[in-house]
């Protein structure tokens, strides 16, 4: 059987989607490194209080693939070597989006006293590391925060982000300084 070169052409064609398609999947399989949002340190926090603890980060992340915080799913989730400390999953169609698509604001004032994300801003960053600057203050039960071998673990849509490095014990409760 002879196949016309149109048709070989179209096996060809097909053959590199499929292998392109398969290495796209298989780069969003590892995350991505969290890093300083700032030539500063920027200390990310876990205080722990009375009532409500406080979650306080700092973070920039490179996305794989563009991101739109209005249509794709936000997840935050920090966890320790045996259980998950803290989660949650903001679903699309709540960030607000301001300054002309360059940044996304959630805002839930009643996080203060039922727990979850109080406050998330993505934006976009113009200096030469490009990517965005995320900032995430959330509340909740963290007392089981007992180690300094705790990661956090972002998700913009189909990108992840990553960091496991060691939290210090502080007398407020821990602290954590990304990588540069």
């Amino acid at each position: 059987m002879r196949l016309s070169r149109s048709e070989l052409s179209l096996g060809v064609l097909l053959a590199a989607a499929v292998l392109l398609a398969s290495q796209a999947a298989r780069a969003q399989e590892l995350p991505l490194p969290i890093t300083r949002p700032c030539s500063h340190p920027c200390v990310n926090k876990i205080e722990l209080r009375p009532g409500l603890d406080r979650l306080t980060l700092h973070a920039r992340i490179v996305p794989a693939t563009g991101i739109d915080p209005t249509a794709e799913p936000f997840t935050i989730e920090l966890s320790d070597a045996g259980q998950t400390l803290f989660t949650a999953t903001v679903p699309p169609g709540n960030f607000v989006e301001t300054a002309a698509g360059r940044r996304w604001a959630l805002r839930n004032p009643a996080a203060r006293t039922t727990g979850g994300l109080f406050r998330v801003l993505i934006t976009q960053r113009n200096d030469g590391a490009g990517g965005y600057r995320v900032d995430v203050v959330a509340y909740g039960d963290l007392s089981a925060a007992t180690t300094p071998d705790m990661s956090l673990f972002l998700v913009v849509g189909d990108d992840g982000f990553f960091d496991a490095g060691p939290w210090t014990q502080r007398v407020y409760g821990w602290s954590r300084d990304f990588a540069p």
